[in-house]
């Protein structure tokens, strides 16, 4: 993916997803993160409400500080680029997931051309 381009980019000349009447948008917002939380763990909205506010200001503050962050299952995180953009700071980042094998359910890794985003423990 080139995301040479994408140090240009404001919020105003961000790409937004086309939502065709019928069509869901690729968006998701906290709102509707709230409520599938909500869904699936079974707690009240404003308890999961509370606790996603909480995990996005850590996870903000993370990547301002250029943490790297091992978050299965959604992923490793890393910050590769930080610009001062107007009154806000843009981040450009990678984001490495499993994926699993459709007939074993065993998770495999991502092939990747570039390096490793943490070495092996010995």
């Amino acid at each position: 993916m080139d995301i040479s381009g994408a140090a240009e980019m404001t919020p105003d000349t961000a790409p937004v997803a086309s939502e065709e009447p019928g069509e869901e948008s690729q968006e998701l917002r906290k709102k509707e993160l709230v409520a599938r939380v909500a869904e699936i763990s079974g707690l009240r909205k404003g308890q999961v409400r509370a606790a996603i506010e909480a995990t996005l200001q850590v996870l903000g503050e993370g990547v301002a500080e250029g943490k790297q962050m091992n978050l299965e299952p959604l992923g490793k995180l890393k910050v590769t680029k930080e610009r001062d953009v107007g009154t806000s700071n843009m981040y450009v980042c990678r984001l490495r997931r499993k994926k699993h094998s459709g007939e074993t359910g065993a998770q495999t890794d991502t092939p990747s051309d570039e390096a490793p985003l943490a070495e092996a423990a010995e």
